[in-house]
């Protein structure tokens, strides 16, 4: 809870997404306008703000969850 708490909206979306099996591709309007995501500029901020704080990681330009657990957590309190 303490990890989400100072969390943006913008944040939380793209982890809702992430969560949903979205892993890349969240540029493409279907995408950010599904997951209310903002501007693609905002995007790269998002993902940038996630990395940081260790809650998401980049691999092969797809973007996962750091802590499988967390992702469970996530997906019963948020999804």
């Amino acid at each position: 809870m303490q990890q989400v708490e100072p969390l943006s909206r913008y944040q939380m979306n793209l982890l809702k997404a992430i969560v949903s099996g979205i892993h890349s591709g969240f540029n493409e309007r279907g995408v950010r306008s599904q997951f209310d995501l903002g501007a693609p500029s905002n995007i790269v901020r998002l993902r940038q703000a996630l990395i940081e704080r260790d809650i998401i990681y980049s691999e092969m330009n797809q973007l996962y969850i750091t802590d499988p657990v967390f992702t469970l957590w996530f997906r019963r309190r948020f999804i």
